[in-house]
């Protein structure tokens, strides 16, 4: 690793002219390649790139630059290797990502902040309107936060692509990196004076793959993340003092109850519907997707289902990451993968652990079948009070 400051750096671009850039299409770091010196340099930051190319024109050899321009470059780390010698050596898709996490982490905590900000003049003056179509609860919270995690995302990585719950024009954005991001999970807990169940997800689909996301739980300050990509599946639970621990890979078998989450209030008839189609089982409320599965995170609970037909990428991209990390699952309710593009889950989703094996996944399969046969007349279909599912 090579430590380079800025007027090193901007004397180094100056002496060598000319750059060739190139960009890796997963990670998006950039080799910046002095044509002349066949020196190699691999950037995390693409802007920074910009920033070194336009201050090499401003900068004589050798020559200290200006307090303004170090502002503008600040130090950093680069690695470099002679090409006539060496090849850069590759860095793990850990590392590739981990300017990305810490992104998305800065991005959550700032949303967080003008969320719990917001809540009490919300609750309030009750200003909460009712989206279009009827997708539930907005307010300026959601906006705002919104707003916050789009600036982070887009000035750190200009060119992916941008899927919102509050900007989603009814497409998906094509591309081979796509930020999916639900600013406030949970907006009817948010409402809810006697509920702290919502949070803030942030994930990243890259090349159609949930690779990293981030949950974060305002109330709490608690934040899990995670990085799934290629060979790399690592997770972490981050504790509102800041204490960082690696979540270990979730057990290959489930103990003696199949312990799974809904929200409140669950059907009486539900726990036994389940323990009888199943096996036996025991269930643990909860409101916001992205909180029931950080709880299977947590080998809190086993399974998280939901049949609702309104369930979109941003509600699951972040927490699906994170599931992956830890050698859980997200599949659809028919057992078939997620297709991230495809706007709307129509068959449902099945988050679960891997000791949730192939024939308890057949067996719960089977109990929506029968419930989707029984309700067909178009009674809702939730986990909630007269309705039948655990979302």
């Amino acid at each position: 690793m090579l430590e380079c400051d800025a007027a090193t750096l901007a004397g180094y671009a100056q002496s060598t002219a000319a750059f060739r850039v190139e960009r890796c299409p997963v990670s998006y770091h950039t080799k910046v390649v002095p044509r002349r010196t066949g020196v190699i340099t691999l950037l995390r930051d693409r802007t920074l790139v910009r920033r070194v190319v336009s201050l090499a024109s401003t900068i004589n050899p050798g020559a200290q630059p200006s307090r303004a321009q170090k502002s503008i470059l600040p130090n950093f780390e680069c690695t470099a290797a002679h090409i006539s010698t060496m090849s850069p050596a590759p860095e793990s898709n850990l590392e590739m990502l981990r300017h990305e996490l810490l992104v998305a982490e800065e991005a959550a905590l700032a949303a967080a902040e003008i969320i719990l900000e917001a809540r009490s003049s919300i609750l309030k003056s009750g200003a909460v309107s009712e989206k279009a179509g009827g997708e539930g609860p907005l307010t300026q919270a959601d906006l705002a936060a919104d707003v916050m995690i789009r600036e982070h995302i887009k000035n750190a990585f200009p060119e992916d692509k941008l899927l919102t719950e509050e900007t989603f024009d009814g497409t998906i954005p094509v591309g081979s990196r796509v930020w999916m991001v639900d600013p406030l999970d949970g907006t009817k807990c948010y409402v809810d004076p006697d509920s702290t169940d919502f949070c803030v997800m942030i994930g990243l689909c890259i090349n159609g793959s949930p690779s990293l996301g981030v949950v974060l739980e305002p109330a709490t300050g608690v934040r899990w993340k995670g990085i799934c990509i290629g060979n790399v599946r690592r997770a972490w639970r981050v504790e509102a003092d800041g204490m960082e621990v690696e979540i270990s890979a979730l057990p290959p078998k489930i103990g003696p109850l199949l312990r799974f989450t809904g929200a409140p209030p669950i059907h009486p008839g539900y726990v036994p519907l389940v323990s009888n189609m199943v096996m036996p089982s025991e269930v643990h409320p909860k409101g916001s997707a992205g909180l029931k599965a950080m709880l299977i995170v947590d080998g809190k609970v086993d399974m998280y289902t939901s049949s609702l037909n309104k369930i979109s990428l941003w509600d699951i991209c972040a927490s699906h990451a994170i599931i992956k990390a830890v050698g859980g699952n997200l599949q659809t309710l028919a057992l078939s993968p997620i297709d991230y593009d495809t706007p709307k889950l129509v068959d449902g989703l099945f988050f679960h652990q891997p000791g949730v094996d192939g024939a308890l996944q057949r067996k719960v399969k089977a109990m929506y079948e029968y419930l989707a046969a029984r309700f067909s007349s178009g009674t809702p279909r939730s986990g909630r009070a007269k309705q039948t599912s655990t979302s």
